[in-house]
């Protein structure tokens, strides 16, 4: 049997285990699985890491899991270049609303006080002839955008498949198009490598995601470099959720890759000290 997948792992560890089983029935059981994960999830909970957790996990899987990282196979392909563009920003709060409702509340608004930010930029990039793809989870915001710019087009929920697939090869070939603006939930399925910038205005929760969305410029057939932009609001809930991102990342590669450092990857904390 061979399974192929670009998303091994999308938010957590325990997603890994159902395509093991299918490569590998007998591999183990779920619980068997589960509890060797749980053990590594509750001491992180301890501000430690267990790097001989993961090294096993690791170990166990090497015989059926090969692994192949796009700078391992487009080596011509140029690098990323990431920037935190960090804005003072002023938002008024509704502090009556407590845990996940706050959260939300306060993702939503620092996004939208930051769309001044974002145009800033654009208008920057334009003026150097670069081609941009900007993202947000909020449509209020992605129409925002698409208002402000006529060389703008749309790829999000609200577009058809047809109509998003036809805005994407105007983005590609039309050198008077050269904003894509999309929703982070369905920055899957299309190349748009006529941009050299990728923008995010407000950050998911899911690290496979934001990948995803990074790598619609930044993959074959791309010969400039490219270079991600997250705007983030200084001192605020949206740095937090990037340091959140950045531990599901390294915790990935640790299963992924067997390479375990001495870094804390206190994913739960992570989010209890969001809330």
């Amino acid at each position: 049997r061979i399974l192929m997948s670009g998303t091994p792992i999308k938010n957590k560890v325990m997603e890994f285990y159902d395509q093991l089983s299918l490569v590998e029935p007998t591999y183990c059981t779920k619980s068997e699985y589960s509890s060797l994960y749980n053990h590594c999830e509750i001491n992180m909970n301890k501000h430690e890491v267990i790097p001989e957790v993961l090294k096993v996990l690791n170990d166990n899987i090497k015989d059926i899991f090969l692994r192949r990282t796009k700078d391992q196979v487009l080596t011509d392909l140029p690098p990323k270049a990431f920037q935190v563009l960090r804005q003072d920003v002023k938002v008024k709060l509704n502090k009556d609303l407590k845990g996940l409702q706050f959260i939300t509340h306060a993702k939503k608004t620092l996004s939208t006080a930051k769309l001044k930010d974002l145009y800033k930029l654009i208008d920057d990039h334009m003026e150097n002839n670069q081609k941009v793809i900007v993202f947000s989870q909020y449509v209020d915001n992605i129409k925002a955008v698409l208002n402000k710019y006529d060389s703008s087009v749309a790829h999000y929920g609200e577009v058809s498949i047809e109509d998003r697939a036809k805005n994407v090869k105007k983005f590609q070939e039309d050198p008077s198009v050269n904003i894509l603006v999309g929703n982070i939930s369905t920055a899957v399925g299309y190349t748009a490598t006529s941009a050299s910038v990728v923008i995010f205005l407000d950050l998911p929760w899911t690290i496979a995601d934001l990948k995803q969305a990074e790598d619609r410029a930044h993959r074959i057939s791309q010969e400039k470099h490219v270079t991600i932009q997250y705007i983030i609001a200084k001192d605020s809930i949206e740095e937090k959720i990037l340091k959140l991102l950045q531990s599901k990342e390294k915790l990935m590669k640790a299963v992924l890759d067997g390479k375990i450092t001495e870094e804390s990857l206190d994913i739960k904390n992570e989010l209890l000290n969001l809330l």
